[in-house]
């Protein structure tokens, strides 16, 4: 673990989004942004992402579409 990351304190609806166990990180971002959270993922909003719903949910009332 980085130095940096010993330590820090999420907020609690960014902690909902980080440190999941799936966390891939995009090697396509800088290595500053490897943080493990789910923005920096690799599979972060695709269909590879198995709490793509979650994420969804975030930003529209899913059960809108049912």
């Amino acid at each position: 673990m980085e130095e940096w990351k010993k330590g820090f304190e999420w907020e609690d609806e960014e902690k909902e989004f980080c440190n999941r166990e799936c966390y891939v990180f995009n090697e396509k971002l800088k290595t500053q942004f490897d943080d493990d959270c789910c923005e920096h993922c690799l599979k972060y909003l695709t269909l590879q992402c198995e709490y793509l719903e979650d994420f969804m949910a975030e930003i529209v009332d899913l059960d809108d579409y049912e």
